[in-house]
């Protein structure tokens, strides 16, 4: 008969051994917000464990470097909440012997941890806990030698036996808890005893009554536990510190903001508890609760530079002369049409025309498309979009420095495009990138002016069309002094756009189609370049001639987006 027990109960375990290696440990994978691959094991309708995919813990080396674990996560059209970091069969804790993580960060939806949760992570350095853990669970950072310092949170009320096991680098522990956790066997060996142990004002005597603690450090260091948190609204405009800690007899904190060049210091912002932003600097604050404080900057038009603006007070025309491919010579023309806001900035509207001519043929082509441009002075940056595309693309930046690269797009992919040289021309900033492979000469940026790339002010895609001059309020204030451009090549007859008869045939190019505008049941026919008649249907990019009707013919670029 016992025999017969023995037997049953050495095939149940093969059973379930054999069960647990066909079954998966996981129910789904998705990536945190730092990129990993993590694994989630479904507990409820609406809560997951984050759990370690391996069955063998010789070879769960799945996460590495810095981990955000989400708080939520979706599958299958549910979200759910991350509530644990759980542990599966002997030893396979969520990150054990994770040997290449280095940080991570828990957030506030974890309530539990699971044996193991991060033993032999050797390379973890940092280890973010949320106050909604109430216990450090058996052998949780166990073997994890890099480990310098630890906070653990102000609910927990158990450390359970090895959990810092061969924690040797351990030199700050911070407790939050004024009640002190319970200590389970080994839970704290092997960190030195001469490890800074800080703990909250007026809770010596609880700490000193455990003997896990008070025998094994030599002093206890009381500190305010409130978390003070202080950061600067954006690291390129300035920075922000605290000067002088609080302190249990001494609430108070010194902060400091300093602006970076070009930029001036506006003020604090607190909370809780304060309405309206705070101008002293340094400022000193009562920290009696959680509190983040953030310095505001704003660029100081006074200590910097403004370059030029690109735009005149009345009117700004560019214009360039170029070709698509084979094609005949064209008069490139961008003119500001007017003002508009949107997405609270302020644009320029601009229209895109040109001048075609073959043979002594001259036609006079209506705008084939906005523009939308706005600049920022104190960079020089020019940006340009589309009216009917929610996106800004960089036209300019008077900011590079020699080194520096800018990339911009060519209809094919991205260049980036290394900048060669800077030098002052008539009194403009003038950055020389390496050459343009479309027309052989260098593209360059010129203060005021804009990219001498035409192909790129005016749809944002390198596809040729030099920039030839610019006029403002009627004056022409650049001309490219390039040999390539003689000064009678500055054609602004195309200017005249108004000159157009407003019941005139309009072409132009969306996507990859051509909308023909006022036909008025006129036939439309669409060739290629080569003469061949075409379908007005999902065209390639190129250039195309259409005819309407007995009208002359007109020449249209389509460029699919």
């Amino acid at each position: 008969m016992k025999r017969t027990k023995i037997l049953i109960a050495f095939l149940a375990v093969l059973a379930f051994a054999a069960n647990m290696h066909g079954q998966s440990v996981y129910d789904f994978s998705a990536a945190a917000p730092t990129g990993q691959t993590l694994y989630f094991k479904i507990c409820d309708s609406a809560q997951v464990s984050v759990v370690n995919p391996r069955t063998n813990n010789s070879d769960s080396n799945y996460v590495a470097g810095n981990l955000v674990i989400p708080e939520t996560v979706s599958y299958c059209g549910t979200t759910y909440t991350v509530t644990g970091l759980s542990t599966h069969n002997f030893m396979m804790g969520t990150f054990y012997n994770c040997k290449t993580l280095t940080s991570v960060y828990v957030p506030n939806s974890v309530k539990t941890m699971g044996d193991y949760v991060f033993g032999y992570c050797p390379s973890l350095v940092s280890v973010h806990l949320p106050d909604s853990i109430t216990s450090i669970p058996s052998m949780a950072f166990e073997g994890c030698t890099s480990l310098p310092s630890i906070t653990i949170g102000r609910c927990v009320r158990n450390i359970f036996s090895d959990a810092f096991l061969h924690c040797y680098a351990i030199s700050e522990l911070h407790l939050l808890a004024s009640v002190a956790p319970t200590v389970g066997y080994r839970a704290l060996w092997n960190i030195p005893d001469t490890a800074r142990v800080y703990i909250p004002c007026g809770s010596t005597s609880s700490y000193a009554a455990v003997p896990e603690w008070n025998n094994h450090f030599s002093a206890f260091i009381e500190v305010p536990t409130y978390v003070l948190e202080v950061s600067a609204d954006d690291e390129t405009h300035g920075s922000a510190e605290i000067v002088s800690h609080p302190t249990c007899d001494n609430p108070q904190a010194v902060l400091l903001a300093t602006a970076n060049e070009g930029y001036r210091f506006e003020g604090w912002g607190i909370t809780p508890g304060y309405q309206n932003i705070v101008t002293d600097n340094p400022l000193t604050v009562t920290v009696s609760d959680d509190m983040t404080v953030v310095a505001y900057f704003a660029a100081d038009s006074a200590g910097m530079r403004e370059y030029q603006s690109y735009f005149g007070q009345e009117t700004t025309v560019w214009n360039a002369v170029g070709t698509y491919y084979d094609c005949p010579w064209e008069n490139y023309v961008i003119r500001i049409a007017g003002d508009t806001v949107v997405d609270q900035q302020h644009y320029k509207k601009a229209e895109y025309s040109s001048v075609y001519w073959q043979g002594g043929y001259e036609e006079q082509r209506v705008p084939e498309y906005d523009l939308l441009l706005r600049e920022e002075r104190t960079t020089g940056r020019l940006w340009g979009r589309y009216a009917d595309v929610d996106e800004d693309y960089l036209i300019a930046d008077m900011s590079l420095n020699i080194g520096d690269t800018f990339y911009m797009r060519n209809g094919y992919g991205t260049i980036a495009h290394i900048v060669q040289d800077t030098a002052t021309v008539d009194s403009r900033r003038v950055i020389v990138l390496s050459d343009n492979t479309y027309y052989g000469e260098p593209l360059r940026f010129v203060e005021g002016i804009g990219c001498t790339d035409m192909g790129y002010l005016r749809n944002g895609f390198s596809l040729g069309g030099p920039l030839v001059c610019c006029h403002k309020d009627g004056e022409r204030v650049y001309h490219n002094p390039l040999p390539s451009f003689p000064d009678d090549d500055c054609i602004i007859r195309a200017v005249g756009i108004d000159e157009v008869p407003a019941d005139a045939v309009r072409v132009y190019s969306r996507g990859g189609d051509i909308v023909v505008e006022g036909a008025d049941g006129e036939p439309v026919q669409v060739f290629d370049i080569t003469g061949r008649s075409v379908r007005n249907e999902a065209l390639h990019t190129g250039v195309y001639i259409v005819k309407v009707g007995d009208r002359p013919a007109r020449k249209v670029v389509v460029m699919k987006q």
